[in-house]
């Protein structure tokens, strides 16, 4: 059944039919070129599939083709693929999605990270939290840039009528 028969002067041969081998016995027994990568042509990125007396080849997820030629699909075409505030990035039969600067992913979405939890700025500041990123602001009385601050002498510029006295005060 899974053979030829040929015919030869005074005799005959039996020859398995592709797909097929004899085994110990002599019968012809259907041969998993899936258990076997020189047996099928299926790509590094598919899987084989055996049949009785031959195999098939399907493209992994994530890859396009025919299964004996495999390519990526780039998901990151799909504007969809990733949530706001962030950006895919394509890899090898899937993709990633990366939250941008100032932003943690959380159940699959990324957050904006509120970076003054961390007391990023002079303790004579205050930190304001903003989107992606986060603001120092010297409070009154103190000069600098946020993340270092100075107190400001008031009396310098002498505020105070010719008949006073200015003092100095942290912060005023």
């Amino acid at each position: 059944m899974n053979e030829n028969c040929v015919n030869m002067i005074g005799s005959y041969s039996c020859v398995c039919k592709d797909g097929f081998r004899k085994d110990s016995k002599g019968d012809c027994k259907d041969i998993n070129e899936c258990n076997d990568a020189d047996s099928n042509n299926c790509s590094e990125n598919a899987r084989c599939t055996n049949s009785i007396g031959s195999y098939s080849c399907t493209c992994n997820a994530g890859f396009s083709g025919d299964g004996e030629n495999c390519s990526n699909i780039n998901e990151c075409e799909d504007a969809s693929a990733c949530t706001a505030n962030s950006a895919c990035v394509d890899t090898e039969g899937s993709f990633i999605c990366k939250c941008n600067e100032g932003y943690e992913m959380r159940n699959g979405n990324c957050v904006n990270i509120n970076e003054c939890l961390g007391s990023p700025c002079d303790v004579k500041a205050t930190c304001q939290d903003t989107i992606g990123s986060f603001d120092c602001s010297c409070l009154n009385g103190f000069a600098g840039d946020g993340f270092s601050c100075a107190e400001v002498d008031e009396c310098a510029e002498n505020p105070c009528d010719e008949n006073a006295s200015c003092s100095n005060t942290v912060g005023s």
